[in-house]
């Protein structure tokens, strides 16, 4: 396998630093850069230097921009995460590979020039053990890579006197929640831990490459630009019911007696309130009943009493107007 030794990333006016964990031995890889002076003029014309500290980023470049490591392709990268899940004791390391394909490349020979000169064996889950993270977070366990994570994403902003909400508490509550994923194949224990979710800097994720099913580069592009869109969508109208009597009950608000004109009114549906043609107020309905009894929805030609949420300035007569919002799947 020709490689080339000593390949080596560099940026300007920056610095490869590790910012160490307080819960789990690790060390967070960043980039610190330095910002030029802020320069004012005085009241006079002179020029008036002010020194900004610099900042820190999220950097993804791994071993290859350390200057004070020592690059070796042929080697692969340094298998940071092997070490993590190995002192949780729950995964084993198989003794061979044992898939047929991974057997069928082994024994081609046409394919030594390609093979790293150390080949590591496949790991796997024990029996009856659980080893992904949203199994740890639910468990209120903070992972290696759940700290990691955090010191990532809130990029030291502390010392630019900066709040930040990201913790690795945080971390494993989004995760535990199902709002946040950390893609952690423990057969890649090479990879640094990202996350991946709405309230974090990685909102998308994608695969590109030549899948041998179906996937193409053209096809997963396509699949994230459409990922990365705001959704559409249309308004069904559901029906509408006339408010014929107004009731205020204490701790409740206003309920509204109401007779269902046409289509159908169905709980915690949107609705808006139409009075003299105009739309006055737009929510959610609240509360649904017929004679006592709380319903799903009442259909045409039928009396109801309801009330809307955050609203009780309902007038006899007034519309009370029931609709959906259907998301449109994009072509």
């Amino acid at each position: 396998m020709a490689t080339k030794k000593n390949m080596r990333i560099s940026y300007p006016s920056s610095e490869k630093i590790y910012v160490p964990g307080e819960i789990n031995k690790i060390k967070v890889g960043m980039r610190k850069i330095k910002l030029l002076d802020t320069v004012t003029l005085d009241e006079h014309g002179e020029r008036i230097f002010k020194k900004n500290n610099p900042v820190i980023v999220y950097d993804t470049s791994g071993p290859y921009s350390d200057p004070k490591i020592s690059i070796d392709i042929a080697k692969g990268l340094p298998r940071i995460r092997e070490e993590w899940y190995g002192k949780r004791k729950d995964v084993v390391q198989l003794p061979e590979l044992t898939s047929a394909y991974g057997r069928e490349r082994l024994a081609d020979a046409s394919l030594d020039s390609l093979r790293f000169p150390k080949r590591h064996l496949p790991f796997r889950a024990k029996e009856g053990k659980n080893i992904t993270q949203m199994y740890y977070a639910k468990k209120r366990i903070i992972t290696p890579e759940m700290e990691y994570v955090a010191i990532r994403e809130n990029q030291q902003i502390e010392a630019l006197g900066l709040k930040s909400y990201i913790t690795p508490e945080f971390v494993r509550k989004e995760i535990a929640a199902g709002r946040a994923i950390i893609p952690a194949n423990i057969n890649h224990p090479e990879a640094e831990p990202m996350i991946i979710g709405k309230k974090f800097l990685v909102k998308i994720n994608t695969n590109i490459g030549n899948s041998a099913l179906s996937s193409g580069i053209d096809e997963e592009i396509e699949k994230a630009m459409k990922g990365m869109l705001a959704p559409t969508f249309k308004e069904n109208l559901l029906g509408h019911a006339q408010v014929r009597q107004t009731i205020h009950v204490p701790s409740v608000g206003t309920i509204a007696g109401s007779y269902v004109q046409d289509g159908k009114i169905t709980r915690n549906t949107n609705i808006r309130v139409i009075r003299d043609g105009i739309v006055v107020y737009t929510g959610k309905l609240g509360s649904l009943k017929r004679f006592k009894d709380d319903v799903k929805e009442v259909g045409p030609n039928l009396e109801c009493g309801l009330n809307i949420d955050n609203y009780n300035d309902i007038k006899v007569g007034d519309i009370i107007e029931g609709y959906e919002q259907v998301e449109v799947a994009r072509k």
